[in-house]
């Protein structure tokens, strides 16, 4: 098609050609025929289907023949139309007989009506004639088609906005204020803004300038050669920010888990056209919500991700983001030693704990440093995760000969895993030889007992690892280089060392001068009750509610046919026998008021635990009811971290978790669940404290309650006013003692008792108070004494950890049975 030349011509006129024919010998003689062709001097652009292409005038008799070359839009090859004319009869002005033949453009149409667009070049001939030169021919271009906006272009190769066709009412995005615009015409077009001509540009596009934001629309109308015009009313909307990406929070922290949710907003001024991701340079599906935003499900790769997310609005601005995410293998561990070196007697202690993933390897690097001298050596071992966890046991590191005692250093790594951070390194010390104690000058080192000639021993402890002296009812003191002074009384006295890995070693001082033999206790005397003041159930021989008081009770410990026999005399003389359990192994009284005992049972050896008569009392404070609490032993201070570590099940795993502020081997054991206390308890022997058995060993002195465990008044207690970040030693709060002797009830950690919730069956009671800072932090905040109260009672899910709550143990006592009752109960064994 020619719809270049119809550009440059323009709207061609019909012009007029006048051929005169000459006659030829022999011929008929000569006509005149007069014609106007379109076309004759170029290519005529019209939108009218019956145009005329040609006027012809002569004599009634030849014919004429027009051949047509039609190319049509739709058609892929040109077809040729012929048609011949013969002149309609005229009568001139001059009375010759003439004729006329008018050519229109749709007599052309190869199928008929209507006719379709297309170029159609037309010539002609006379039939029956010879001339002496051809008649000119024409091309006509018939447009029907109003013109259309093929393309908004905005300044820059990213500022286009295309259309096709672009409506009536149409909305336009520009990044700018000024537009060029492509009219799609097969003839020329002139352009229109607000009626105003617009001149075209070198590149035939229209440059337009857009209209203030107070008059957004915009009226375009378009006019081709052919006289077809279209005309537009477009909105236009200036958008001169890109779009923004707002990433959810914590995107870029490493991710465990091989799955991501993702979730982000696009924001825009004006309209997005779309929003894509891409996945470690791979397209990945994207599902839009409301309110502009997306929603995608990444599976990640281990290592590092890439993240790329472009967005694109109306206006053809663009935003490319990209996010990076880690991934990596989640572990678990809990290593024995990672804030310190852990001490054991113990070779089958396990230094590391694993959870991680099926079949994941670990490799365990350890350097032995003998503690009796000699080179260091280095072991490797591979160990792969089963069931999803992994106990790595000191013992698999021993030579053939067997484990030695030393230093092991631990070092732990995953193979070919991506870990957030490395695992901890462990220290572990075996030492299986407990500690050597000597007298300055006396004895021989490991002697079990040792006589001294003064009231004033010093004592000098050997040992590979941290040593803790104690020294049963008897005061004892550090001195420089590391020696102890221990008062030595005419009784004598057992001092016991303990170190970091549970060794023991006991040694038993005495006066040289042996003393006079001392007369029986008064307490085992037989010395019958006072029936009509005991009170209705108490066991034979119990003293009186009120009856008896902490300083004027006398007790000791009787073989009875086999049986061990408590036997206690208060006051007025009346005694009170209580068999001790099978589980007390051994039994040892103390001197001093109120009675306390050294009581060992086969797994808690040598605890000090005091003797609490029970009786009737007002449980919860005055105007409470009131109740009935049988005897009991009770340990005068909480388990210690020593303690419970000997409980080898669980103390590993406990001691990997627990900061080292809070390993001291006095320190009170806790972050214990109430289910780890009482398994200790039963493990142990013994059992945890009732609530009204914890608060009558605190509160009541066997005549009145006390506000505090220590008596009446706060400043008594030696609390202080400030809080602590880690529990103090046992030993540290003197005052801080019950009528009973059991020490730490007001303000050393808060302790769990056995009793649960009616209402809440998953909760257990708490009781006492707590200097500790229940988050482990210093608060510059003083504390209220209320909290120390001997009345005080919390609750938490018994299997809650918390770093201010510990507890305690007691041994119920119950009167002997009769002894034909027990002859026959052991014949029926």
């Amino acid at each position: 098609m020619k719809i270049a030349r119809a550009a440059l011509l323009g709207l061609a006129v019909i012009a007029p050609a006048m051929v005169a024919i000459t006659p030829v010998a022999g011929c008929r003689p000569s006509v005149t025929v007069s014609y106007y062709m379109a076309g004759t001097d170029g290519l005529v652009v019209t939108a009218n289907a019956r145009e005329r292409v040609a006027t012809f005038r002569g004599p009634g008799e030849w014919e004429a023949v027009v051949v047509a070359s039609v190319a049509l839009e739709a058609a892929d090859e040109p077809a040729e139309v012929r048609r011949t004319y013969r002149p309609a009869p005229n009568v001139g002005g001059t009375g010759a007989a003439e004729g006329f033949v008018e050519v229109l453009l749709d007599h052309l149409v190869p199928s008929g009506s209507p006719s379709p667009d297309g170029e159609y070049t037309v010539s002609f001939y006379l039939k029956g004639l010879r001339s002496s030169q051809v008649l000119p021919g024409c091309s006509v271009v018939l447009d029907t088609t109003p013109p259309r906006i093929a393309r908004l272009r905005g300044p820059g190769p990213d500022g286009v906005e295309v259309k096709e066709p672009l409506a009536d009412g149409a909305e336009v995005i520009a990044q700018e204020a000024l537009l060029r615009v492509s009219v799609d015409d097969r003839s020329a077009s002139k352009l229109l803004a607000g009626g105003a001509d617009v001149a075209p540009g070198p590149d035939g596009a229209f440059p337009l300038e857009l209209p203030p934001p107070s008059n957004p629309h915009l009226d375009l109308e378009a006019v081709d050669a052919a006289g077809n015009r279209a005309v537009w009313r477009l909105r236009v909307l200036q958008d001169r920010e890109p779009p923004r990406i707002a990433w959810p929070a914590g995107l870029d922290a490493a991710a465990s888990s091989p799955e991501l949710p993702l979730e982000l907003r696009v924001e825009d001024d004006v309209a997005l056209e779309g929003v894509s991701l891409q996945l470690n340079g791979k397209d990945h599906a994207l599902e839009a919500l409301e309110g502009g935003r997306f929603r995608a499900r990444l599976g990640l790769e281990p290592g590092r991700n890439r993240i790329a997310v472009e967005a694109r609005d109306k206006a053809g601005r663009r935003t490319a983001e990209e996010r990076c995410v880690e991934r990596f293998e989640r572990f678990a561990w809990s290593v024995a030693g990672s804030g310190g070196a852990v001490h054991t007697s113990d070779p089958g202690i396990a230094p590391a704990s694993f959870e991680g993933p099926e079949g994941r390897e670990v490799a365990v690097a350890a350097s032995f440093v003998p503690a009796a001298g000699g080179p260091a050596r280095e072991v490797e071992r591979r160990y792969r995760i089963a069931r999803g966890k992994l106990e790595v046991p000191l013992k698999d590191f021993f030579p053939a000969e067997g484990p030695a005692d030393g230093r092991w250093s631990l070092a732990f790594s995953v193979p070919g895993a991506r870990l957030r951070e490395e695992p901890p390194r462990s220290e572990v010390v075996l030492d299986r030889a407990p500690p050597s104690l000597q007298v300055e000058g006396a004895g021989e080192p490991g002697a079990a007992e040792v006589l001294v000639a003064a009231a004033v021993a010093t004592l000098r402890v050997a040992d590979a690892s941290p040593v803790e002296v104690r020294a049963a009812s008897s005061r004892l003191e550090a001195s420089a280089g590391g020696a102890f002074t221990v008062q030595v009384p005419a009784e004598g006295v057992e001092v016991t060392a303990v170190d970091a890995a549970g060794n023991r070693a006991a040694l038993r001082l005495r006066p040289a001068e042996e003393p006079a033999p001392a007369a029986a206790p008064a307490a085992v005397l037989p010395v019958e009750p006072e029936p009509a003041a005991a009170p209705q159930g108490a066991p034979e021989g119990a003293p009186p509610p009120g009856a008896a008081k902490p300083d004027r009770l006398e007790a000791a410990v009787i073989e009875d046919g086999g049986r061990r026999i408590l036997e206690v005399k208060d006051a007025r003389g009346r005694v009170t026998r209580l068999e001790l359990p099978a589980a007390v192994e051994r039994i040892e009284r103390v001197p001093g008021d109120p009675p306390r005992f050294l009581v060992s049972t086969a797994r808690d050896p040598e605890v000090l635990m005091a003797f609490v008569p029970g009786g009737a009392f007002p449980f919860g404070g005055e105007g409470f009811p009131t109740v009935e609490v049988g005897p009991f032993l009770m340990d005068c201070h909480e388990v210690t971290v020593d303690r419970y570590s000997r409980k080898a099940d669980s103390a590993p795993a406990w001691l990997g978790v627990l900061a080292p502020e809070f390993r001291a081997p006095r320190q009170p054991a806790v972050a214990l669940s109430w289910e780890d206390a009482a398994a200790f308890a039963a493990w142990a022997g013994k059992d945890l404290p009732e609530a009204r058995e914890w608060e009558l060993a605190a509160a009541w002195d066997g005549e009145r309650r006390r506000a505090y465990p220590w008596g009446d008044g706060f400043a008594e207690g030696g609390i202080g006013g400030r809080w602590l970040a880690a529990p103090p030693r046992i030993t540290d709060l003197e005052g801080d003692v019950s009528p009973w002797g059991v020490a730490g009830l007001g303000g050393g950690v808060r302790e769990w008792v056995l009793d649960d919730l009616p209402s809440r069956p998953e909760h257990r009671r708490i009781r006492g108070g707590s200097s500790v800072h229940p988050r482990g932090g210093r608060d510059p905040g003083p504390l209220k004494a209320e909290r120390f109260l001997a009345t005080r009672e919390e609750a938490a899910l018994k299997m809650s950890k918390m770093n201010d709550v510990g507890f305690r143990c007691v041994i119920r006592l119950a009167p002997p049975a009769p002894r034909a009752a027990a002859a026959a109960g052991e014949g029926s064994r």
